[in-house]
């Protein structure tokens, strides 16, 4: 589900990583503008997010790491449906 992160590693060679084809680019598309306002406007994903960026030298990369993050805290919150922010 969603974007698919491909990472080359023949041997003890590392290569760059990049987005594969096999995820869906309709989830892809939906998450995009809002993973980057998150880096942005939440603390601690911006801090997630500019890590990974300076690990991996690879800001796609590093963005389709917070878009994993946040499918997963939208199925949780689905699954036991609960309002983002509220606490109970």
């Amino acid at each position: 589900m969603g974007p698919d992160v491909k990472i080359a590693e023949p041997g003890r060679r590392k290569s760059k990583s990049w987005i594969g084809k096999q995820g869906n680019s309709h989830i892809w598309k939906a998450l995009y503008m809002p993973s980057l306002s998150r880096t942005v406007h939440d603390p601690e994903t911006g801090r997630f997010y500019e890590y990974l960026k300076k690990w991996k030298g690879n800001p796609t990369v590093a963005l389709v790491a917070v878009q994993g993050k946040m499918s997963g805290l939208m199925f949780s919150l689905w699954k036991n449906e609960q309002m983002y922010g509220v606490k109970d």
